[in-house]
């Protein structure tokens, strides 16, 4: 295989997986499983099993959804921002901002890595910033943008949203006293996104 034929095919490989990272992204975005918990209580102190109440709650960065399995079952969703204006501790507000920004600016950088890998596979630019030089600019800007992003939600993990089942009892009617939550797989796809963005090259 020639080399222009192998640096034609790896730059399509590029374009491919830049599209397949903004995808995943924006999914990620728009799911509601960031945050996972399952947990059980007895309602009014009672040991008898069918007084247990079973709580499912996932949270995505926009929205979540709480679920109580009792007779009957009751479904309440909320919207993240709302329960901060409700509840300061719920969250912090600045590491929510911080990473939508920087999601954003990953999907951001994902794209023009996708729109250079493009115009890259069909003529040869002058310039080296619209070049196979500018790919890794993209994507490696793609990538620390990605991956600030899993940071900054793994911070705000750690110090609120592990206690979401807490942080929503007072509102929701639920026991404060049922364990942590843990990442979801929303979560999981943009680690992906971003591994696979750091690991491209051309």
């Amino acid at each position: 295989m020639s080399k222009s034929a192998r640096k034609f095919i790896l730059i399509l490989v590029v374009l491919v997986l830049c599209c397949f990272g903004i995808v995943l992204n924006s999914v990620a975005l728009g799911t509601q499983y960031w945050t996972v918990f399952h947990g059980s209580f007895q309602q009014n102190n009672s040991s008898v099993e069918e007084n247990t109440i079973q709580v499912d709650i996932n949270a995505g960065l926009f929205r979540g959804q709480l679920t109580k399995c009792c007779l009957p079952s009751v479904n309440s969703y909320f919207s993240v921002k709302d329960e901060y204006t409700f509840n300061n501790d719920f969250m912090s507000f600045g590491l929510w901002v911080a990473t939508l920004l920087f999601l954003a600016l990953g999907v951001t950088f994902g794209g023009i890595g996708a729109i250079f890998a493009g115009v890259n596979s069909v003529v040869t630019p002058i310039e080296m910033i619209t070049g196979v030089a500018g790919l890794y600019v993209w994507n490696g800007l793609a990538c620390v943008f990605t991956l600030t992003s899993l940071l900054l939600a793994v911070t705000q993990y750690s110090i609120h949203f592990r206690h979401i089942a807490k942080s929503l009892s007072g509102h929701y009617n639920i026991s404060s006293e049922m364990g942590d939550a843990t990442l979801g797989y929303s979560f999981y796809l943009v680690l992906e996104i971003g591994r696979a963005s750091c690991r491209e090259r051309v």
